[in-house]
């Protein structure tokens, strides 16, 4: 963490072969699930960008009548409270998808900012990334209750890896939140 900058949330999705507590998945075509990995497909990529486990989508999407299958799954973080954060609140991770034969899976970042509310998108990348690729995006509409999902599309490329994930404030100093009043303090 660079100084003014603040951590306000982080996933590293090294959970021993899990995804993380509180993270869930939302189905929109298919019932093909988001997993922790070791590596990418065929070994595309051969490791996570840092660690053990990276988060993976991927699903063989054979060709009916010259039409592939659509496999998309979204990938939703649990709340995470950013009401009281004033400034620059920007998203970071690391991607990873390879296209195979020309084949190209997508991913779509979206956020929501109440449980029940609808997804809105705020990045999409439909590019052949063969190497780890750090991404940052500034978050809209700050909530005490916000959603990021990680939508992933299996189109028969070599699959969606997301790894070492967070959020930053920075816009300066750190927030205190308690519970009531603190006690005042003593000299020495």
């Amino acid at each position: 963490v660079t100084e003014g900058v603040v951590n306000l949330f982080e996933e590293d999705f090294k959970h021993y072969g899990q995804l993380p507590y509180g993270w869930t998945q939302e189905f929109v075509e298919s019932q093909t699930e988001w997993i922790a990995n070791p590596i990418g497909y065929q070994s595309h990529p051969p490791a996570p960008q840092q660690g053990d486990w990276h988060a993976f989508f991927w699903k063989d999407t054979p060709k009916n009548d010259g039409v592939r299958t659509t496999h998309t799954t979204r990938l939703v973080s649990p709340q995470i409270n950013m009401g009281q954060s004033p400034g620059n609140i920007t998203l970071h991770f690391w991607h990873h998808m390879q296209n195979y034969s020309g084949d190209q899976d997508t991913l779509k970042v979206l956020y929501r900012n109440t449980i029940e509310g609808e997804w809105t998108e705020i990045a999409h990348y439909t590019q052949d990334t063969p190497q780890w690729t750090q991404r940052s995006i500034v978050l809209p509409e700050p909530s005490t209750t916000y959603y990021i999902a990680f939508e992933g599309k299996a189109r028969f490329g070599y699959g969606i890896c997301i790894d070492n994930m967070w959020i930053t404030d920075e816009s300066a100093a750190p927030i205190i939140t308690t519970e009531g009043s603190l006690p005042f303090g003593y000299v020495g």
